[in-house]
């Protein structure tokens, strides 16, 4: 399955030739096991994924989401997150 075909996914346009998946809150909250209340949260200390904001809805593109993900991959708890420039 395609992450625009998931619930809770739209395929936005990119330019005219590529589609960008982006998700909504309540979506990537279930998918991480949190509550939207938590990535509301995080974007106000600017903890979690980056964000679109498209007026005043919230969007998260998929790309920005896996990044950070990645980011946040440790082998040990009591290790640091390393500091973004």
């Amino acid at each position: 399955m395609r992450y625009s075909d998931a619930p809770g996914t739209v395929a936005v346009m990119q330019n005219h030739d590529t589609m960008l998946d982006v998700i909504q809150p309540a979506t990537l909250a279930a998918e991480l096991g949190v509550t939207k209340q938590a990535l509301a949260d995080w974007r106000y200390r600017g903890q979690g994924p980056a964000f679109v904001k498209a007026g005043r809805k919230v969007l998260y593109r998929r790309q920005d989401v896996d990044e950070w993900l990645e980011q946040n991959v440790h082998t040990r708890t009591d290790t640091k997150r390393a500091a973004v420039a």
